[in-house]
């Protein structure tokens, strides 16, 4: 088995093929700081939105717990196990809701499809080894020094904005229980939403940065290219033989056709169109073989094993590809254009043919077209 290629050969681009299947193993761009900050924000979405919710829910369901006004009714516990759950449904679905969608917020930016491979088991997620080369490897320093600049800024920023406030933590003392505890959860929130900012500026800083680990060590070596070029579009030697047997069925194609064939006009090599004028039992030049690459090379290969004269015409022989039907004339107002094409196959023998000048001819401006059928005057 080969030897990988070394990190400093690795100077490719990951092609298309090496990230879809990077995917599918699980291995797919992550910013852990990103899933954070998105749980955070869910949680103080939470804490606007349902928390007040949640205290009145609270309060009702104590006192439907702790008050039993009809004894005559007798005790059911599941009953009021339901009354006193009940008003909890709303905030805690909400919470839930709210949860999940900050915990898959973050992964559905970075990859947008499920990964099934990020689910199988892998043995170096347990292997002790692989543990403590996680731990003591070149990337844990790196690691260590971003979770304390993380953790520095978040403190900092959340003891600067808890020293503005603190006469009005000292003012909740003589506030209501209800009063107090609204007053502290907005409080609470007001922390969470910048230390929610700070942590969305962190993830603007990592994101690009695991974007280009991930990059790095997805890249491919230059061998790896042409290994995986070979894979995906097959070798030198297999494309020939293709394209070979493709020739042959060509030429089997329009063999029959070329046996009867008077001239060949071509452009010079894309299109080829033969065409077939016998005084005797035809009335007007008729189309025999026509085709473009390989048909039109195998049409210039048996015109010349035939002994089928073979002139360059670029206009005229798009003219003839695109508006000829096959064993049909050709329209009236090409006839003119070949006529004196077929008069001067006609008045010349093979050799003379080689040296003599071969005429010009006018195509009509609607008949003019360019190589993929658009007409290329208007």
């Amino acid at each position: 088995m080969a030897d990988s290629p070394d990190n400093d050969q690795k100077t490719e681009a990951p092609s298309a093929k090496r990230l879809r299947e990077a995917g599918e193993r699980g291995e797919v761009l992550q910013s852990r700081e990103l899933a954070v900050a998105f749980a955070v924000i869910g949680a103080t979405a939470w804490l606007w939105t349902l928390a007040p919710g949640l205290y009145a829910a609270s309060l009702a369901a104590l006192r439907v717990g702790l008050v039993f006004d009809n004894p005559a009714q007798g005790f059911e516990p599941m009953a009021r196990l339901v009354q006193v759950v009940r008003p909890l449904l709303v905030p805690l679905a909400g919470f839930a809701a709210l949860a999940i969608g900050g915990l898959l917020a973050g992964p559905m930016l970075t990859s947008v499809r499920f990964a099934p491979g990020a689910l199988a088991p892998k043995a170096g997620r347990i292997s002790p080894a692989a543990g403590l080369k996680r731990m003591f490897g070149m990337q844990a320093p790196i690691e260590l020094v971003k979770a304390t600049l993380k953790a520095g800024l978040l403190l900092g920023v959340g003891l600067m904005l808890l020293k503005r406030h603190i006469p009005e933590l000292l003012g909740l003392g003589g506030a209501t229980p209800g009063e107090a505890a609204l007053r502290l959860g907005a409080l609470i929130a007001g922390l969470l939403m910048a230390l929610t900012a700070v942590l969305l500026f962190i993830a603007m800083i990592d994101l690009p940065v695991q974007y280009m680990r991930h990059m790095a060590k997805l890249r491919m070596s230059k061998q790896e290219v042409k290994d995986e070029s070979k894979e995906s579009e097959g070798s030198p030697e297999s494309k020939a033989a293709i394209r070979r047997m493709q020739r042959l069925a060509a030429r089997g194609a329009v063999r029959p056709a070329m046996a009867e064939a008077t001239v060949v006009v071509v452009n010079p090599t894309s299109f080829a169109v033969a065409l077939r004028y016998d005084p005797l039992r035809d009335a007007a030049p008729v189309v025999v073989a026509r085709g473009r690459e390989l048909a039109a090379a195998a049409i210039r290969e048996l015109a010349g094993e035939n002994g089928v004269p073979v002139l360059r015409y670029p206009q005229l022989t798009r003219a003839l590809y695109f508006t000829a039907k096959l064993g049909q004339p050709i329209r009236d107002d090409l006839f003119t254009a070949v006529a004196a094409v077929l008069a001067f196959v006609f008045s010349l023998d093979r050799a003379a043919m080689l040296t003599a000048e071969p005429p010009e001819v006018t195509v009509p401006d609607a008949l003019r077209f360019g190589e993929f059928g658009r007409p290329a005057y208007r």
